[in-house]
């Protein structure tokens, strides 16, 4: 397994809590290890409602699991669970989950098997990765923003 350190982890963050804080106060996230990339954009997403969960057919068991379980450990509603067929593996979080959503990006070829990409809109949180293990190092960074960076149930 590769060491932390040396994730390719591009991460684009839409949180409402910060709409104010410049770009170059990216840092204020508390994740570790912290991304390569962060681009913070105004809004957040509203994490108390009800949910579906959408995650790659094949893979959305422990996936589901670990997410329903940081959600329900926050004292939120569980998401509803759907398979969905993709190409790269991926997980969306929506409130509205037969609205259609930004595809996953293409990744380059040498790109090792744990990049991963978070976007967080008011709209949806959708996570993509280029291989299986790039998902769940994405939803273990899901889990750190939900606990270090959630702000009255949003993100």
């Amino acid at each position: 397994m590769q060491r932390p350190l040396r994730w390719t982890v591009a991460l684009v963050l839409a949180l409402g809590w910060l709409s104010s804080v410049a770009a170059e106060d990216a840092a204020a996230l508390r994740l570790v290890p912290f991304p390569k990339q962060v681009r913070l954009q105004q809004g957040s997403f509203d994490l108390n409602r009800q949910l579906t969960l959408q995650v790659s057919r094949g893979i959305e068991a422990p996936l589901a699991r670990l997410l329903t379980e940081e959600l329900r450990r926050a004292g939120l509603p569980e998401p509803q669970v759907q398979q969905v067929a993709d190409k790269l593996p991926l997980l969306r979080l929506s409130a509205r989950p037969q609205e259609s959503f930004a595809l996953p990006k293409e990744y380059r070829p040498e790109a090792d098997q744990v990049q991963y990409a978070i976007a967080v809109t008011p709209q949806d949180i959708h996570c993509q990765a280029k291989d299986e293990p790039g998902l769940i190092y994405a939803v273990h960074t899901l889990r750190q923003l939900n606990r270090a960076n959630r702000q009255a149930n949003r993100l």
